[in-house]
């Protein structure tokens, strides 16, 4: 368009049939293109009902952001009419509920009539019962005469009785939700009966919960029941094989919602499932901040739920959707929501809820995998329990990786190999050991995710008056580690920048490329070193001019792989010395959150070489420690006996021999600036950093 305009175009030209490029932008509901060419001179109001044909075809549509720019553009009356019709008739017509209330709220006029009537009364013809309980609440219809109105002269009691009555006739539905809209149209204390002494009210509980209402038991009136409505068979199953178990299993009901009946109704008329159970308090989406403030109340929930996962996993069940809202408070805490439930083995439903979706389901559901369906197992439950838990200790809940990011962009980034939840889990307000133990549910790698619940149960145990969460600088310790021997490397004249991270524009690499490691010979990647004085992501990043870039079947990338796998294995180490609340110290500080996806790809590029390279001196010793820091549980003193190897082996790496032949090969020189990075005096001592750190610092 910005071509053809500059070649002189007419933004307003009309083909024969009288439509603009306006008026299809509008249609195929083109946002920015409609934004494009009224800021052109795109005529909102040209010829006759112009501009009503747009806001109601946007209306139509559901478009929030297209009638939030055309009315900007102050052309256009809300309540014009395109063939008698008003957009606000338009989208109750369509059933777009959000546009409806747009609209209200911007000034529509509800009592607007075409030829089939009012909004609400299209909205009612057409079943859009939500849409109609809202038209209500905003300008309530006047009540049509007819013999069954009470009259004038009525009681207050027979006010209530008449409202309370269950309506006798209905419409015909052809779906659960539009059965559900129609009775949340009603008021609140419309009662319908359901399952023997049980009834429903009108009232759904929550704004999210569309099949959940209030209801009551006639001969108990004390206490507060909801009632489900499904049309999911399985769920019922479910609730029937666990409660069977109340007697062989102490704890089969403790920490999962209480079940009282359940079976087939018909309820406005429509035949569906219901699921009577007790009422809880609040989910714990709705109470996390109250529990991010109390220790006591965060940490017993976590281990409700933990024992309440466990309890299913030992009967061969996965939950399926682990989440905040699917915990309620009960006075303890107990699972809820079992639509998705499933044995262990069966075929798992592509869905999930996308901030706890595990990667392999994630991978799944954005490939649209026609393979053999992802089967249950309870390690994709201990992953979405680790998010729970994750949420539970980041501040208002956020996960930093999904920050700004919403709908399917959520999967897109847990599919992506190397993910991992490095930076929410520094940034929670975990200690180290806690960091740790969450770190083996939230392992991207099934085969290494931890098994079972123990390792949230042992975050739960942890007394907080014997770990805190200030870091640790690793004493020299008396323990050693006698089968870990550290060779002694040959040392260069200054030491330079050894942490090198290796990673590939995403678009470039090629689809299953961590099992086919061939299809990454031809892959350009780019090599950078890693700033020493990272801080908490801040780090000025160098650009792309400045990375070393080589194919991954090169001989530059065979010279650069044994300086890659040192650095994978150093990262890792810290990253998992860091759960000991355990650093460098001397002011090194490192960024851990691509590591995982750092390593992946070493471990690829170097299947990929047609013989084995060389390798540094310490490889060897170095993947011991991390092996022991990564599947032992190490007393304090261990940890940082460790924590001295690692230290010591980085300091001689960044004056090896290795490091600069490997440099040489690529044709660097340490210089005073290199790959983005500056060497400056840092307290005495010279350190690798970048622009923004280095300001203020002298060249050594």
């Amino acid at each position: 368009m910005t071509l053809l305009l500059a070649r002189g175009a007419n933004v307003n030209q009309a083909d024969e049939g009288g439509s603009t490029p306006l008026d299809a932008a509008v249609d195929e509901n083109y946002v920015n293109c409609v934004s494009f060419l009224l800021k052109r001179g795109a005529a909102v109001d040209k010829g006759k009902e112009k501009g009503a044909k747009l806001l109601c075809s946007a209306a139509r549509q559901g478009s929030l952001d297209m009638l939030k720019l055309l009315l900007a553009q102050g052309m256009v009356d809300i309540n014009t009419r395109h063939y008698s019709t008003t957009p606000l008739i338009y989208a109750a017509f369509a059933g777009q509920l959000p546009v409806v209330k747009y609209l209200i709220e911007a000034g529509a006029d509800p009592s607007c009539i075409d030829s089939s009537g009012t909004a609400r009364e299209n909205a009612l013809k057409n079943q859009h019962f939500g849409i109609v309980a809202y038209l209500d609440s905003v300008a309530p219809p006047a009540p049509t005469p007819q013999s069954s109105i009470q009259p004038a002269a009525a009681t207050s009691s027979q006010h209530v009785k008449a409202v309370r009555a269950t309506p006798t006739s209905h419409p015909t539905f052809v779906s659960l939700e539009a059965a559900t809209n129609y009775i949340r149209s009603f008021p609140h204390d419309t009662e319908w009966p359901v399952l023997g002494n049980f009834v429903m009210q009108s009232e759904a509980v929550g704004s999210s919960n569309r099949t959940v209402f209030r209801a009551f038991n006639k001969k108990k009136r004390g206490k507060s029941y909801v009632v489900k409505l499904t049309e999911h068979q399985h769920e019922l199953d479910f609730i029937e094989a666990i409660n069977a178990l109340d007697g062989v299993d102490s704890g089969a009901t403790k920490h999962l919602v209480e079940c009282f009946e359940w079976g087939p109704v018909a309820v406005a008329g429509f035949d569906c499932l219901a699921l009577v159970m007790e009422a809880g308090r609040a989910n714990c989406h709705e109470t996390l901040r109250a529990m991010q403030d109390d220790e006591y109340m965060r940490l017993r929930c976590i281990d409700h739920i933990a024992s309440a996962v466990g309890f299913l996993h030992r009967h061969e069940y996965v939950h399926g959707d682990l989440k905040l809202e699917n915990v309620m408070d009960f006075g303890s805490f107990k699972l809820i929501d079992f639509d998705t439930a499933t044995r262990v083995g069966q075929p798992m439903a592509p869905f999930c809820t996308k901030p706890y979706c595990p990667p392999e389901l994630a991978r799944q559901i954005v490939c649209r995998s026609t393979d053999a369906p992802l089967l249950a197992t309870p390690s994709l439950d201990i992953w979405s329990l680790g998010v729970l838990v994750l949420k539970l200790f980041s501040t208002d809940g956020v996960l930093v990786e999904f920050a700004g990011v919403e709908g399917d962009a959520i999967l897109d980034i847990l599919a992506a190999p190397g993910f991992s939840f490095q930076a929410s889990l520094r940034a929670a307000n975990l200690t180290g050991r806690q960091r740790k133990y969450l770190s083996k549910c939230l392992e991207p790698d099934v085969a290494k995710r931890a098994p079972t619940v123990a390792d949230i149960l042992k975050l739960v145990k942890l007394k907080t008056d014997m770990t805190t969460s200030r870091t640790r600088f690793a004493p020299p310790s008396a323990t050693l580690v006698p089968a870990l021997v550290v060779p002694t490397q040959p040392r260069s004249a200054q030491p330079s920048p050894c942490i090198w991270l290796v990673d590939a524009d995403p678009k470039h690499l090629p689809v299953g490329w961590e099992k086919h490691v061939d299809r990454l010979r031809d892959v350009t990647f780019h090599v950078r070193f890693q700033c020493e004085s990272h801080a908490d992501g801040v780090c000025a990043t160098s650009s792309e001019n400045e990375w070393l870039e080589m194919t991954g079947g090169s001989e530059s990338m065979r010279a650069a792989l044994p300086i890659l796998a040192a650095s994978a294995l150093l990262l890792k180490g810290l990253t998992l010395a860091s759960y000991y609340d355990l650093v460098v110290g001397d002011g090194f500080e490192f960024d851990f959150q691509s590591a995982l996806r750092h390593c992946l790809i070493v471990e690829a590029l170097d299947q990929l070489q047609y013989a084995p390279g060389p390798r540094v001196p310490f490889e060897a010793a170095l993947e011991a420690m991390t092996f022991r820091l990564e599947n032992e549980d190490l007393e304090d003193e261990d940890a940082s006996a460790l924590m001295d190897m690692l230290r010591q082996t980085f300091m001689d790496h960044r004056q090896s021999v290795a490091v600069a032949d490997a440099m040489a090969k690529l044709g660097m020189k340490a210089f005073s600036q290199l790959n983005g990075l500056r060497q400056v005096n840092c307290d005495g001592q010279v350190r690798w950093m970048c622009e923004k750190h280095a300001v203020g610092l002298s060249i050594p």
